[in-house]
């Protein structure tokens, strides 16, 4: 839902693999593109890396969604237990710095770098939620 109307929708990456999966739509606006994204897995990071790349040549982007992806450790209960678990795999989580790395902003540690516990997924067994037990 926005306020007002978008100049253009685009939906998709520009990938004929991963358009038709319904993860991304971005809005463009006359000084800004958002992004809203589900990210299914890290081999598809490359292409929408691509194209976010693409967009911030225009304007400046704001993303939004699920990166499924817990950068560092205190983004989980447990990192121990869940090194190689997806969405904590090395290999996800050295994409998210690279992304990062291209001047993007995790807004939420940016505001609070050492805050803990805050979680946004939990698993539906064990009492997982109630005992905040999170990703």
């Amino acid at each position: 839902m926005v306020k007002d109307k978008p100049l253009n929708v685009i939906y998709g990456i520009d990938s004929k693999e991963h358009d038709t999966e319904g993860r991304c739509i971005t809005v463009e606006y006359e000084t800004f593109f958002v992004v809203n994204v589900y990210v299914p897995h890290a081999d598809w990071n490359e292409q929408f890396e691509k194209f976010i790349k693409n967009l911030d040549s225009q304007k400046p982007v704001i993303i939004c969604g699920d990166m499924n992806v817990a950068h560092k450790e205190i983004d989980l209960a447990n990192p121990k237990t869940n090194t190689n678990s997806a969405g904590f795999s090395v290999e996800e989580r050295d994409g998210m710095t690279a992304f990062l790395g291209n001047g993007y902003v995790d807004i939420y540690r940016h505001l609070y770098p050492e805050k803990e516990k805050a979680y946004t997924f939990w698993i539906y067994m064990r009492n997982a939620r109630p005992n905040n037990v999170g990703w």
